[in-house]
């Protein structure tokens, strides 16, 4: 007993003992503690005060940038401007700007700016950034001062480009004062305020050349139709320079009764000023510009023929559907053409490419255009365009691409030969009937592809199969609000999750399930390890992911990888997963991502994070009407090849391509889709 009560009376001298410390330590910074503050928030921050006036600058540097996320806010700041002031390696000082960029302060200012006046290059951007954050206007008066400095310029001009609308009124008032400083027209620009217009349209006649044309480009970018007559005059400027900035505009803010205007300087227009004219005329008055391409086409010049050409490509419009014709028929450009034919408006491009349906480039573009328009094309034209598809071999090795166009066609007469292919011992089969499944649709596709994937062993099947889910289109009931139907188990799929062949691909799936309890927390932590993978790729998917899944409990993991990550596109990925989750942030949250935002140095992270901070939600993921169509050929890969689809959202997906070397994805929005050819092991 004695015993027992020795070693009870230790332990009570041992937590005596650590207490007295821990007080003895912190006495100074509870003083400094703002009402309601925990202690324990500002232990770090005494550690790190301590390690900014370290030997080292590696130290002194993480110190600094700690400060920026932990610890009393006024306290942190406090001790980085006492450390900015007398800190002499520049690696230091950006990292002190950034964290005061992060806690912006009203007595940061004075501080901020002395050291700003004389800084250079890194530095002077990231006490720029600083500057911008604190949302004063003296602030913003400083960099729209520091525009006219050669030294500053740069730093001034990104700074305030973060700065936006708000700084209007200082590049307004700069440039009453000195109407000559060209990087505060440009600002007025990308700010698209429309109160800088009437300045703009002075300026726009400057005797200035420089001025003129970056006047009219900020008024092309304001969009205002105020800037409409400074352009029409602009179009006869003396300098060349002004006049196809004048052109450009006219495309954007002009009316159809300016065609004939545009038709005017055409008329006397050299080489190399006729394309933009002509471009120009087919934005502002169509039919007047369909006239001058054909012209242009029966022209004898070959560069007049050859640019007319571009152009029928670039702007599909029925009256050029002649045009499209005879440049598929001459066979120099036939898959461009075909291409632009299933593009012309309605589907009207798609009698012309029924005449040649028999042409591989014409069967490919008839299925894309028939997916296309397929609320407008004529019920008539469909079924003859479904025949002539159903046409094509529905057996040996042309029938992978055949299912693939009659699926993309949505022929639903293909469904029960897909459905029996997924059964095949044919692994390239398999693939070619889950992508063919995915892009057909509807229930029957999706109980079959959920069946295959339950007790599919081949990686690359099995990502053809998660792909496809995730490629069919919103059933009726989540239509409706109640959600995506459960697979009749989500265990194949989770344990998918650890096999590093099929994570990726299952990630995004599986962010898709409306799955709760132990599957959902599985989930979720299945996510966050694949947030932290070596592979790039992964890190951007689960980045999506788990912003799809709607894991808010996830957002420091991501707040992190927008922080840290060296890969521009898992930084951009995660900063969008946050503005997805937005709402379900607390305020709390919303403001660390407010503070992250500041210091972004990426426009397109600061623009996620922005709104992720505003508390609203956008969607993970945005269908359209546009059909990605590729191929890939590599000798030696018979069965397909392997590719790295990036998707603008964050999602990168590893597919196969038929045995073509095609490969297919619909109903997607204007977007631009990174592809990365693997050759296929």
């Amino acid at each position: 007993m004695r015993r027992a009560s020795g070693r009870a009376a230790g332990r009570g001298v041992a937590w005596v003992l650590a207490w007295g410390v821990l007080a003895w330590g912190l006495s100074a910074a509870v003083v400094e503690a703002q009402p309601g503050e925990p202690w324990s928030r500002l232990l770090p921050s005494v550690r790190l005060e301590r390690q900014l006036h370290a030997t080292g600058f590696a130290e002194r540097r993480a110190a600094a940038e700690a400060l920026g996320r932990v610890g009393d806010a006024a306290q942190a700041r406090a001790a980085l401007l006492e450390a900015l002031e007398g800190e002499r390696d520049p690696r230091v000082r950006v990292a002190i700007a950034d964290s005061l960029a992060r806690r912006p302060g009203p007595e940061a200012f004075e501080p901020l700016v002395a050291a700003f006046d004389v800084a250079r290059d890194l530095e002077a951007r990231a006490l720029a950034r600083a500057l911008a954050a604190l949302g004063s206007v003296p602030a913003r008066g400083v960099l729209v001062d520091a525009l006219a400095r050669d030294d500053l310029r740069v730093a001034a001009r990104e700074a305030l480009e973060r700065v936006g609308v708000e700084a209007v009124p200082q590049l307004l008032r700069r440039l009453r004062e000195d109407p000559d400083e060209v990087a505060a027209i440009e600002l007025l620009g990308q700010a698209g305020d429309a109160q800088a217009v009437p300045l703009l349209t002075r300026l726009a006649t400057s005797p200035i050349p420089a001025v003129r044309r970056a006047a009219l480009a900020s008024l092309v970018a304001i969009g205002d139709p105020r800037g409409r007559a400074v352009v029409l005059d602009a179009l006869s400027d003396p300098e060349p320079g002004v006049q196809r900035i004048a052109v450009g505009a006219l495309s954007r803010l002009g009316t159809e009764a300016d065609g004939a205007r545009l038709e005017e300087r055409l008329a006397e227009a050299r080489r190399g000023q006729r394309r933009q004219l002509l471009e120009a005329l087919l934005r502002v008055a169509p039919a007047r510009g369909a006239e001058a391409v054909v012209a242009e086409v029966t022209s004898d010049a070959a560069e007049r023929v050859r640019v007319a050409g571009d152009l029928a490509l670039a702007h599909p419009f029925a009256r050029l559907t002649p045009v499209l014709y005879g440049m598929f028929r001459e066979g120099g450009r036939r898959q461009e053409a075909a291409a632009a034919l299933a593009e012309v408006e309605g589907g009207r491009g798609l009698g012309v490419l029924l005449r040649e349906a028999e042409a591989p480039e014409a069967s490919r573009e008839l299925a894309v255009g028939l997916r296309r328009w397929e609320s407008r094309v004529p019920s008539s034209l469909r079924e003859r365009a479904l025949t002539r598809l159903r046409a094509l071999p529905a057996e040996g090795p042309g029938a992978p691409r055949a299912w693939v166009l009659r699926a993309l066609a949505r022929d639903e007469e293909i469904a029960g030969t897909l459905a029996r292919a997924l059964e095949s011992e044919d692994g390239v089969a398999r693939r070619a009937a889950a992508h063919a499944l995915g892009l057909l649709g509807g229930e029957r596709a999706r109980e079959a592809l959920w069946e295959a994937l339950t007790v599919e062993r081949d990686a690359s099947v099995f990502r053809a199969l998660a792909a496809a889910l995730m490629e069919l289109p919103p059933s009726r009931a989540a239509r409706a609000g109640l959600g995506p139907p459960p697979p009749p188990s989500p265990a194949p799929l989770l344990a998918a999750l650890e096999d590093p062949e099929r994570a990726r691909e299952a990630a995004a799936l599986a962010a898709t399930l409306p799955l709760e309890g132990r599957a959902a927390r599985q989930r979720g932590r299945a996510l966050r390890r694949l947030l932290r993978e070596s592979e790039a790729a992964d890190r951007t998917t689960a980045a999506w992911a788990l912003g799809a899944a709607g894991e808010a409990a996830a957002w420091r993991a991501l707040l992190e990888r927008v922080e840290r990550d060296e890969v521009t596109e898992v930084r951009r990925a995660a900063a969008r997963a946050l503005a997805v989750l937005g709402a379900r942030l607390s305020t709390a949250q919303r403001e660390a991502v407010a503070a992250a935002a500041r210091a972004a140095e990426d426009d397109e992270v600061r623009r996620w994070l922005a709104q992720a901070a505003g508390g609203r939600s956008m969607p993970a993921r945005v269908r359209g009407r546009q059909v990605l169509r590729f191929r890939v050929r590599a000798a030696g890969a018979p069965s397909g090849v392997a590719v790295d689809l990036a998707f603008p959202d964050g999602r990168v997906l590893r597919l196969h391509t038929l045995p073509s070397g095609e490969l297919f994805l619909a109903d997607l929005p204007d977007q631009v889709v990174d592809v990365r050819p693997r050759v296929a092991r």
